[in-house]
């Protein structure tokens, strides 16, 4: 079975390679001079004479780059890893600058402690149905398998939830493609702030996550899941307000993973308000943003590089990590079964009031009404003592 992808859409150069290099040479130079600390030097007129034009260079295959490098294989690798990367973004500091920063956060809000692991930021602790579940799957495995297998499950919840915003801001900014950020939004009489309309300065996209000038227009999510029947209603009126606003325009409806459109939960809703629309899933996304065959290996590489980089400069030691979580586990439950001792503790609340609204809300408010009592009572206090000032002159005076 090939290993390289069949080419589903109009795969070309972008522009900014002709603009930002000139040449293949312009693109050599660049590759050789950002390399030269990191890799052995290698004869460009071996590249170009395998690939004597930006079009040809761009078609290369993998296998094809690889093999124009005259050194070792690992470095003629990683040359073509650079060389690709190059093809692809424009801006390449800038694109890892962001990844660096979605990484560290999310990796800063990945469980260390048996306390993180249960109940996380409070709003999603852990199930401890998952918990009676698993053990049976991993064969009665130790109790420090069990705890490996909720630690990554946990580690995995949490990147799912960055998986979206990592395609929108990484795939977002490939083949001359711009990320549209929030929107400002129009002010309403009550303060708050429509972002789904559009305005000419605070919104002038709604609804778009990536645009290639005013041409192509993007919705991106990570699966065709990711949006349900209403939400796509919802775009789908928004994509028609940009076919309006920009008649010439192409507007896209694309998920990155997915095999085919079977089952997609919001195209209909989305083309029934646009007909126009194209929904596109899978490799077709891929090759429809980043121009290039191969862009889906590309960006993966590139995520697995930077993610390795943050997982050792965040020092996420995942066995480290569970000796941790293991020891402190036998000292909070010894020798109990973990699903029972996890349900106990997952459910039994730590005030008596906390699990009805009515009495949750009336606590509230005599801890706010006490709170308010206690600063006015505060204020009062500051504003019948004299200020040192005041005290010093009437002691002047006395």
């Amino acid at each position: 079975m090939s290993s390289e992808y069949p080419i589903l859409r109009d795969c070309r150069p972008p522009p900014f390679l002709s603009a930002k290099y000139g040449s293949v040479s312009g693109i050599l130079q660049t590759l050789a001079r950002e390399t030269e600390d990191t890799l052995p030097p290698f004869d460009a007129r071996n590249v170009e004479a395998a690939f004597p034009t930006i079009e040809a260079l761009f078609d290369a295959t993998a296998s094809e780059l690889e093999s124009v490098f005259d050194v070792a294989p690992e470095a003629a690798q990683r040359y073509k890893v650079h060389l690709q990367r190059m093809l692809l973004w424009e801006d390449l500091s800038s694109v890892k600058t962001i990844l660096t920063s979605l990484f560290d956060r999310v990796i800063a809000g990945l469980p260390r402690s048996l306390a993180d692991l249960e109940q996380g930021s409070g709003r999603d602790p852990l199930d401890p149905f998952i918990v009676a579940f698993a053990a049976p799957l991993l064969g009665g495995s130790s109790q420090t398998e069990l705890l490996r297998a909720l630690l990554i499950h946990k580690c995995m919840m949490k990147l799912e939830d960055l998986i979206g915003n990592l395609h929108q801001e990484a795939l977002g900014r490939a083949a001359g493609l711009e990320r549209v950020p929030e929107p400002v939004g129009v002010p309403l009489p009550d303060g708050k702030r429509d972002k789904e309309s559009w305005h000419e300065t605070l919104n002038p996209y709604p609804g778009v996550d990536v645009r290639r000038g005013n041409e192509e227009f993007y919705q991106l999510k990570n699966k065709t899941g990711s949006a349900k029947g209403g939400d796509g209603a919802r775009l789908g009126r928004q994509l028609r307000e940009i076919a309006t606003r920009y008649p010439e325009s192409r507007r896209y409806y694309a998920s990155v993973v997915g095999r085919t459109l079977s089952g997609h939960r919001s195209m209909g809703a989305v083309r029934a308000a646009d007909p126009d629309a194209e929904v596109l899933v899978g490799l077709a996304t891929f090759q429809q943003l980043g121009l290039h065959r191969d862009t889906a290996d590309i960006v993966m590489e590139l995520y697995l590089e930077e993610f390795d980089e943050a997982i050792k400069r965040n020092h996420y030691d995942v066995d480290e990590i569970l000796a941790r979580i293991t020891q402190e586990w036998v000292a909070k439950h010894p020798g109990e079964n973990p699903a029972l001792a996890m349900l106990r503790d997952t459910i039994t609340p730590l005030h008596p009031d906390d699990q009805s609204s009515r009495t949750y809300m009336r606590r509230r408010k005599k801890i706010a009404d006490i709170q308010i009592g206690d600063s006015a009572t505060l204020r009062q206090g500051l504003e019948a003592t004299p200020s040192k000032a005041k005290r010093r002159s009437r002691k002047i005076v006395d």
